[in-house]
């Protein structure tokens, strides 16, 4: 299993730019596990389950900002478009994107 060391942020699904609609989170993280990629806890190294990663992306649909619409749907395009399987760590590296999440509001 490849190890990307990223912090988890999780959000939701929203109508892209250009009318196509962003995959959900169910849809997103489901693809990036099943391509071999994965979210860790990174202090204690402990990798979250899918279950956890869904609920705690869903969790944030309601306190994302209005303003991070173009963020959130980067990250779950980015997590639903890595290849299947995933080779490498940067294969599974949506790293920019959560960064500006992080950043975003």
């Amino acid at each position: 299993m490849i190890r990307p060391v990223i912090v988890v942020l999780a959000t939701a699904a929203l109508t892209a730019c250009g009318g196509e609609e962003a995959p959900s989170c169910q849809q997103a993280i489901t693809h990036y596990y099943q391509s071999g990629c994965a979210y860790y806890d990174l202090q204690s190294g402990r990798q979250y389950s899918v279950g956890e990663v869904v609920g705690a992306c869903r969790d944030a649909l309601q306190v994302a900002p209005a303003s991070c619409t173009d963020e959130v749907e980067d990250w779950l395009f980015c997590m639903d478009s890595v290849p299947d399987p995933a080779t490498s760590n940067a294969d599974c590296d949506c790293s920019y994107e959560q960064e500006r999440l992080l950043t975003c509001g």
